[in-house]
């Protein structure tokens, strides 16, 4: 069963890196971005590392390395995702502009071979931070407004907060570090606020920052930080996992968050669709 780290009390919406559901009805749906036990995700086993294994490096527990003196970042995988995410644009909306990012909603497997695609969630992002969902689970597709409330945090940025963050690893992690909230405790907060902007907010991040929360994650303690983790269609991922619970999969040629069945799709629009566009058809909802 998944583990969902309890988030602070601030605006927020219902997205697309929460579980969908019960995990134990039939037609749960399992976001393609999960926050997923580590058993039975490609774990490697015995010592052979051979083409297609995983490869796992785990940093020391917060019992064994104080919260102050972050554990040295491992050296390759880490280095390679941030240099991808340095590499690649997944948005930056400009004025005027929306972030369009659609997760596909899967089934859990059960005895099928194929997970199958039993719903999506759509989301149109402003540079702003304000947001349309829509959601479409197989039944009436739902459009929810979300206008960006409250002062920008760690949590619930937006594109001028985003910005003004640093982009030097250890000076970002400082900084989170002071800023945090909620949570079990600092580290678990860090990690949480990293999940909660890359997850809602991932197409207003700028390369460089993206890159600096990459090696992040990795820096706090009791991440699991595991490479060529196989997803998708032949892909490989990078994934940072907290005490064996939650974790992140970022594809190792573009650092873009995935999951185990796809990549979510993303593109800049210049206008909303119409039903989407309209206050009849899109209510605000309540944040």
């Amino acid at each position: 069963r998944a583990t969902v780290i309890a988030h602070p009390s601030i605006n927020r919406r219902r997205r697309w890196l929460t579980v969908a559901g019960s995990v134990a009805a039939v037609a749960a749906a399992v976001l393609v971005i999960e926050l997923v036990p580590t058993s039975g995700h490609h774990e490697p086993t015995g010592s052979s590392q051979g083409p297609g294994t995983p490869t796992t490096s785990t940093l020391p527990s917060s019992t064994s390395t104080p919260s102050s003196s972050p554990a040295p970042i491992p050296h390759g995988p880490v280095e390679r995702l941030a240099e991808a995410a340095r590499g690649t644009t997944l948005g930056n909306p400009q004025d005027g502009q929306f972030w369009y990012h659609k997760v596909d909603l899967y089934q859990p497997l059960g005895h099928a071979k194929t997970p199958a695609i039993v719903g999506s969630n759509a989301n149109w992002v402003a540079a702003n931070g304000d947001d349309w969902l829509l959601e479409d689970q197989g039944g009436s597709p739902l459009c929810t407004y979300y206008p960006y409330l409250g002062t920008p945090n760690p949590n619930h940025p937006n594109t001028d907060y985003l910005r003004s963050l640093p982009t030097d690893p250890k000076a970002l992690a400082a900084y989170l570090r002071a800023h945090v909230t909620g949570s079990n405790s600092t580290d678990q907060a860090i990690f949480v606020a990293i999940s909660d902007t890359l997850g809602n907010y991932e197409g207003l991040v700028p390369p460089d920052l993206r890159a600096a929360f990459v090696e992040v994650l990795a820096r706090v303690p009791s991440v699991t930080v595991r490479s060529g983790v196989p997803y998708g269609d032949g892909g490989t991922a990078t994934t940072f996992t907290y005490k064996h619970s939650a974790s992140l999969w970022f594809d190792e040629s573009t650092a873009q968050l995935v999951g185990p069945q796809a990549a979510p799709a993303y593109r800049i629009v210049d206008k909303l669709p119409d039903h989407v566009a309209s206050r009849q058809t899109c209510p605000r909802g309540d944040d």
